[in-house]
């Protein structure tokens, strides 16, 4: 007898997500909305201590399956409340919100959370800037909700506007938290834990990233007291990613450029897709670097902050959809970008910092598969890029081992 898929998962108890407590509803929603089996290594350990009821800090590179580490064990927990307590869902009082840097993240993880759904009663919203106006974003929590996505400035409008509560309030989760550092953030996050009601069910916080810098630990003393730190190679990244710097001279960076797609053309088989993004770290380098390729005949596509959100979203479609393309960004690109099937990150103009490093060549090398980066180096970047390579040759936690070396400033 062929088993059909959602079983085939219960059969593997010793190494399916059964093994890890999670439901047989979850295991099957997992498989029927993903064709996922199989827990990743950071999953392994994160669902579990999630599960457990401690604030948690899961730290694990790029592409290793952190988004579901948390959702899994909030969702089966959200579950296990209706269902022990008697809990009824309520409008405007979701019992999860999920803080995000950027709008493509959020927008990432409301699909996800989307394709659950289909197969577990929850319900998840965004609130963020671009995707929905104000008003239909007010209009979206007039319905029960389970999960808000959200940016930390979008909510502190909405609970001003007597929009959504904070009563039911279970979990807090910060997603790239190295990315939501800064005064406004902190201030906002400060502005809405005072909205929170006193109870004796405490919050759990959940911090999750690539990176977890120095600078981060006193949001983690202030919000996460005793926190438990799980992670996988954290700082670390993918052995089966190989990492190239090229000194570059004067104005040689174009041709170089222009040798390197050469060299990938020849590579090219027609039934597979070769995409390629190429960062900047300027707008105005991402169109030269845009206008120049597009002259020789290149499929270009360009990709900043200075592109509409609607723009940028359909954009990014087509740079999933076509097989032969190259995809020219700044940092806004780095993150919460599902594009697991990148060839290669090319770096045109280097990093200013190991955390971008660490999430520009995260774009490659994903979910098991074989990845490239190649970085052009000039003078000002040679001291970060020979601690970046070789830290990279010693397999070391890459901020330690860079001791926050910076580039010399232009």
């Amino acid at each position: 007898m062929t088993l059909a898929k959602s079983d085939q998962v219960l059969k593997t108890e010793e190494t399916g997500f059964l093994s890890l407590g999670v439901s047989e509803t979850t295991c099957k929603a997992l498989v029927d909305a993903f064709d996922i089996h199989i827990p990743t290594a950071i999953q392994r350990k994160a669902i579990p201590a999630i599960s457990g009821g401690a604030n948690v800090i899961v730290g694990a590179e790029t592409g290793s399956g952190k988004s579901l580490a948390y959702l899994i064990p909030i969702i089966e927990r959200l579950k296990l409340q209706e269902e022990l307590q008697s809990f009824i869902r309520k409008p405007k009082k979701p019992r999860a919100l999920v803080f995000v840097p950027t709008r493509e993240l959020g927008e990432q993880l409301l699909r996800v959370l989307k394709a659950l759904s289909h197969h577990i009663k929850f319900r998840a919203v965004s609130l963020l800037g671009g995707r929905l106006s104000f008003v239909q974003q007010k209009k979206s929590l007039e319905e029960n909700v389970d999960i808000v996505v959200c940016s930390p400035s979008r909510l502190v409008k909405h609970a001003v506007s007597g929009n959504i509560y904070f009563g039911d309030i279970r979990f807090i989760v910060l997603d790239e938290v190295d990315a939501l550092l800064g005064d406004d953030f902190v201030r906002d996050l400060d502005v809405l834990l005072a909205k929170l009601p006193k109870k004796e069910e405490k919050i759990q916080f959940i911090a999750v990233g690539a990176t977890h810098p120095k600078q981060v630990f006193p949001i983690y003393e202030k919000y996460l007291p005793n926190a438990k730190l799980v992670n996988d190679k954290l700082h670390l990244l993918p052995v089966n990613t190989k990492h190239v710097f090229v000194n570059i001279q004067g104005d040689d960076a174009t041709q170089e450029l222009i040798s390197l797609l050469q060299q990938e053309e020849e590579k090219e088989n027609p039934r597979t897709s070769n995409r390629i993004i190429v960062f900047c770290n300027t707008v105005a380098s991402c169109r030269f670097v845009e206008h120049y390729l597009s002259e020789r005949g290149y499929h270009t596509i360009n990709y900043h902050g200075e592109i509409p959100p609607k723009k940028r979203k359909a954009l990014f479609s087509e740079f999933l959809t076509q097989k032969h393309v190259i995809l020219i960004c700044t940092d806004v690109g780095a993150r919460g970008l599902d594009n697991v099937s990148v060839n290669l990150v090319l770096n045109f103009e280097f990093p200013t910092c190991v955390v971008d490093y660490i999430h520009r060549a995260g774009r490659t090398g994903r979910a098991g598969n074989s990845g490239k980066v190649v970085s052009f180096i000039r003078k000002k970047d040679l001291s970060l890029a020979r601690a970046i390579e070789s830290g990279i040759s010693q397999k070391k936690d890459l901020l330690e081992y860079t001791a926050q070396l910076k580039r010399k400033p232009n």
